[in-house]
């Protein structure tokens, strides 16, 4: 009896060992890094073909697939990922070849738009007879099929839907150029020193003290240009988070090319130098009093990142100060009225006392001596 109960408790643990190892060996492999695929549709319709009857959907869609994050494995292309995409949304798609070669997205369906509810097929030929599916990967359009465009970690995806050839949507091939014509930043904190100007190649940029990286994103007169940044001795792609401290430098360089393989027609190239500043700020609700002799107003000031408001006065013989920020007119003249938080900042309000009329009377008849 003792032999059985052992020979049975053995095969029970054989059958947990094997059902764990089954579990095991059926789930599905770890991702080797996640980037996100969207979809949209801002294709600028033309009047022509909307009255030729050529247009199924007059209204652009807008936003169809919001920025989605999606898992990869090695080897994958940019065809793998948007199938993957799809068939997580349970959206449907049209293509010729396969996502392994030649691959071309015809049409995407089976989803809920804001403009038209459930449509069941979105594509080519229904916005005109140039209408259809583009993709730009890492903020540039694809120079060649969707299958050959291998992908990785933090690669952004982004098909758009174009209602003549890529022209309306920023790929327009009869103007080659790869002239930056602006920026962005993340965060929006950073500003930009002087404002953009194309014949301006130098810029500062305000970085708030204590931001250890920023994103930069060029904004261009034609998105089939290819755009690199740099820092230091290394280059980072779209969206990548760039490492700054007070005078990095960021060289953001693009050019034109036709097709992969060819010379470029057009090149551009900036530099950004990174100036770190206060986090905090104080502004006054005014930069500029007229008090009569002896009359009061109290100053008020705004504060982000500080607590604290030390105040003073250029010349206290004329304006006096208190420590809520009350000026008062003690004699006739100008001074200045400064505000400064513990960390730094300062406001300044410009004071000017004038006598009354009454107070030049006196000051006329009695030549001043006696009056307050």
């Amino acid at each position: 009896m003792r032999t059985v109960k052992k020979a049975a408790a053995f095969i029970l643990s054989l059958i947990i060992a094997l059902s764990v190892f089954n579990i095991t060996y059926v789930s599905a492999k770890s991702a080797d890094g996640y980037l996100t695929v969207s979809f949209e549709d801002f294709g600028v319709r033309s009047k022509k073909d909307i009255n030729d009857g050529y247009v199924d959907f007059v209204k652009p869609m807008g936003v169809i697939v919001d920025e989605t994050i999606v898992e990869y494995y090695k080897g994958e292309n940019l065809a793998d990922v948007t199938l993957r995409l799809l068939k997580k949304l349970n959206m449907t798609s049209e293509y010729s070849g396969s996502a392994g070669s030649g691959f071309y997205l015809a049409s995407i369906g089976n989803f809920y738009n804001k403009n038209y509810g459930s449509v069941s097929s979105f594509g080519e030929y229904d916005a005109g007879p140039t209408s259809g599916w583009m993709v730009t990967f890492n903020n540039k359009f694809i120079d060649r099929s969707a299958s050959e465009i291998k992908v990785s970690g933090g690669d952004c995806i982004c098909w758009k839907y174009s209602c003549s050839l890529g022209a309306d949507i920023g790929c327009d091939w009869s103007n080659q150029s790869a002239k930056i014509s602006g920026f962005k930043f993340t965060p929006d904190t950073v500003k930009l020193n002087p404002a953009f100007s194309k014949n301006v190649k130098n810029y500062e940029i305000s970085v708030p003290n204590g931001t250890k990286t920023i994103q930069v994103e060029a904004l261009m007169e034609n998105y089939w240009s290819e755009v690199t940044y740099k820092s230091g001795n290394k280059t980072y792609k779209f969206r990548s988070e760039i490492p700054v401290t007070n005078g990095t430098k960021i060289t953001v360089e693009s050019k034109f090319v036709p097709m992969a393989g060819q010379n470029p027609t057009d090149t551009d190239k900036i530099t950004l130098t990174v100036k770190t500043i206060s986090n905090s700020s104080i502004t006054l609700n005014k930069d500029a009093l007229e008090l009569k002799y002896k009359k009061s107003e109290t100053l008020s000031a705004e504060l982000t990142g500080a607590k604290k408001v030390m105040w003073s006065s250029s010349d206290e013989s004329v304006a006096k100060v208190d420590d809520n920020g009350k000026v008062t007119a003690a004699g006739r003249g100008n001074a200045v009225i400064t505000a400064k938080t513990e960390k730094g900042d300062t406001a300044q309000c410009s004071v000017k006392v004038k006598y009354s009329f009454g107070q030049w009377l006196i000051v006329i008849f009695l030549f001043g001596w006696i009056w307050y």
